[in-house]
């Protein structure tokens, strides 16, 4: 086994956005970053200024409040190679993960006799095989 440095974790995000809508055509609209209290983040350029105070005038606009985004991704774990080199356990597509040293692991970092030899199709019977076992 590796020694892992930082186990895998799900990272999560929010944003938060004012947001008005257009009100002859509700397909669109403006939206402006803020805080959770709906206080709108500097805006950096003279457009976005411009299009803020329209919204905050305008009866042409429907205040829709406070947008929430929020998602979430998978962090993979970092861990420490035998030869001494980090690694990202991510893995690829058979979940290999390769050290520059050429050692694979799996992405519980359990050290692999080599790399994982692919099926290339399914016969009748729904068994799999390699290219060199078709006939």
């Amino acid at each position: 086994m590796l020694k892992i440095i930082e186990e895998s974790k799900r990272i999560k995000n929010i944003r938060y956005f004012r947001s008005w809508k257009n009100k002859e055509d509700q397909t669109s609209g403006y939206c402006f970053p803020c805080d959770i209290n709906g206080k709108i983040d500097p805006l950096e350029y003279e457009e976005g200024r411009k299009n803020l105070i329209f919204c905050q005038t305008s009866n042409d606009v429907i205040d829709e409040g406070i947008l929430i985004d929020q998602w979430t991704y998978f962090q993979p774990a970092q861990a420490e190679c035998k030869c001494g080199k980090i690694i990202t356990l991510d893995g690829d597509s058979m979940g290999e993960c390769e050290c520059e040293c050429g050692r694979f692991y799996n992405v519980f970092g359990q050290l692999l006799a080599g790399k994982i030899r692919p099926f290339n199709g399914q016969n009748d019977d729904g068994e799999y095989y390699y290219e060199e076992d078709a006939y």
